[in-house]
């Protein structure tokens, strides 16, 4: 008998996403899907693509990783790696979910909002928003950089 539970493909997840943002006040021209990244670490090379960028001019507000696991816990830390990492200048929020729970990542601080999609920021929210100096937690790159590898080689 065939399991008459239709999997749901990543461009209609992403697809959700974006009608979703679309909603908060997100400009459909601020959207980037697949983004693609290149990473080396020591003798280590990983090929990352991003799902979905949300971005104004030069200033990410946020980017998605969607992860088909139960529990998104452990993996918050690896996410934020890859958004201190990867992203220049430094997005102000990195977003994760498994389509049931989100987990959005503050990236300057590495605090963690966890709930609904309505975690969320609305557009006319972000789009006043600033790296508060005294929330901004120093990172070392090395230590980024060892942490994104674990995270990228599922370790």
């Amino acid at each position: 008998m065939a399991n008459s539970r239709k999997e749901v493909s990543l461009k209609e997840k992403i697809d959700f996403l974006k009608n979703f943002l679309l909603q908060k006040g997100y400009s459909l021209n601020f959207f980037e899907e697949d983004v693609k990244f290149h990473f080396v670490y020591q003798n280590y090379s990983f090929l990352i693509s991003i799902p979905l960028v949300v971005k104004e001019n030069f200033q990410t507000f946020l980017f998605v990783d969607i992860k088909i696991t139960p529990s998104l816990f452990s993996l918050e830390r690896g996410l934020l790696a890859l958004a201190r990492v990867l992203f220049k200048p430094l997005p102000y929020f990195a977003l994760l979910t498994n389509f049931t729970s989100y987990h959005l990542i503050e990236v300057s601080s590495g605090k963690c909002l966890r709930g609904s999609e309505e975690v969320i920021p609305k557009y006319s929210e972000i789009k006043n928003y600033s790296l508060a100096s005294k929330d901004f937690k120093s990172f070392k790159k090395e230590l980024e950089e060892r942490i994104l590898a674990i995270y990228l080689s599922e370790g």
